[in-house]
């Protein structure tokens, strides 16, 4: 368990399918606090994807931020970023240790209030992760650009990635 945490910003990511979230999980194992934060979780509806959601981990309110339209196409729903984002990540701020965004991507692109929101996480004194989706817009690359530690996950290291993390996590502790 890690309990002296430092204030490190700890961003992942990869390709689609990879395992960012599967390595964010077992990296929440060995954190002797809950998140506080969100998740984007997918919505499935007759076997087939349907939409995304946010999920507020303090208040497990949710809404919708993408519906896949004909053709696949998914519509944003900003508005859900501007609530229930911007709430998670205020909570988040106020009561939290360990601050939790799983995962930023490209449909937030409107959410102008959530966007600043995320950056406000980064400046923090907290410990943050992150997982940004690989295609890299503006919003991205200023993201990623304000984490500590950056890591790439690819099928040759996602099995022992999380290892790599926490040992990275317990350098920068001792050297913060």
């Amino acid at each position: 368990m890690l309990n002296d945490l430092p204030e490190v910003k700890i961003a992942i990511t990869g390709p689609l399918g990879i395992g960012k979230s599967t390595i964010v999980n077992t990296l929440l194992t060995y954190l002797s606090e809950k998140p506080l934060g969100f998740r984007t979780l997918p919505v499935i509806k007759n076997n087939t994807l349907y939409s995304f959601e946010i999920v507020n981990l303090y208040t497990f309110e949710r809404a919708p931020i993408g519906i896949f339209e004909e053709n696949f196409v998914i519509k944003p729903v900003t508005s859900s970023f501007e609530t229930v984002g911007v709430n998670a990540l205020n909570i988040a701020l106020e009561k939290g240790r360990v601050i939790l965004m799983d995962e930023l991507g490209f449909l937030e692109k409107d959410a102008t209030n959530f966007k600043n929101k995320v950056f406000e996480v980064l400046k923090s004194k907290k410990f943050v992760l992150y997982v940004v989706k690989e295609e890299l817009n503006e919003f991205l690359k200023k993201a990623l650009s304000m984490a500590d530690l950056v890591f790439q996950v690819s099928k040759d290291n996602r099995d022992t990635l999380a290892k790599k993390i926490l040992e990275e996590i317990w350098v920068y502790t001792k050297i913060s």
